[in-house]
């Protein structure tokens, strides 16, 4: 009991970290949502706006992009190229900055499943007051390393679902022949921006952190389930 009390004393902290790591990418993900959703209403207005279809400029009343507020201001579409841009080159950043962190948080979920699983099995004919407060703790580290998992997920995943209404709105203008020619130029050179650019976060170059990663980790944990459980049977 003596060893679990230090083994829980060590391992909290660096569990702690590991979360509030997590937390601050969700927090920053939000942010450059929320900076891609200004580009999109702008974009949106240009395609919406019947009288100013035919105009290379529009008027907006206010945008705040970073910290200042922009009154009356005419923007072109090829300077929301270069707002999408700069979020793309801070994805990339956040991208590579936070590559460790995600990679921990995957390794430290597996490995809590892996315990649970061999615990469980183990002790499923030998359940103890002692040996149930410990399956509970190791059940509570999974479940709160899956929710990690998944809120790190779903975060980049709306990050996606936002550039891909960027790419809608880009393709409707282009497709407008209404509009004139350098609009639609403009239009064609922020598509090939967007495709430079996919806003998507890869852990290490080997797994692409978005919803689909929540249902492989838990088709690998079913698999795993399946395998120890045959094993038992040989084991024991």
């Amino acid at each position: 009991m003596e060893w679990e009390s230090v083994n829980r004393f060590i391992t909290w902290p660096f569990y702690l970290f590991q979360d509030l790591e997590v937390v601050f990418l969700c927090r920053l993900l939000c942010i450059v949502k929320t900076r891609l959703d200004i580009v999109n209403n702008l974009l949106e207005k240009i395609y919406h706006k019947h009288d100013i279809r035919k105009c290379k400029l529009f008027t907006i009343s206010k945008v705040s992009f970073i910290s200042n507020p922009v009154i009356n201001r005419k923007v072109e579409i090829k300077e929301l190229a270069a707002m999408y841009n700069l979020i793309g080159e801070t994805c990339s950043l956040m991208n590579k900055v936070f590559n460790f962190s995600m990679f921990m948080a995957l390794v430290c979920a597996f490995s809590n499943v892996v315990v649970t699983v061999w615990t469980t099995l183990y002790y499923s004919r030998k359940l103890r007051e002692s040996v149930t407060g410990s399956l509970v703790i190791s059940a509570t580290w999974t479940f709160s390393g899956i929710c990690t998992i998944s809120s790190m997920s779903i975060a980049c995943e709306v990050l996606r679902n936002t550039r891909k209404k960027t790419k809608i709105l880009l393709n409707e203008i282009i497709m407008d022949y209404s509009l004139t020619r350098e609009v639609r130029a403009q239009a064609k050179s922020f598509m090939e921006l967007t495709d430079a650019w996919p806003l998507e976060f890869i852990v290490y170059d080997m797994v692409s952190v978005d919803v689909t990663l929540i249902l492989k980790f838990i088709s690998i944990c079913t698999t795993y389930l399946v395998v120890s459980i045959q094993m038992m049977k040989h084991l024991f």
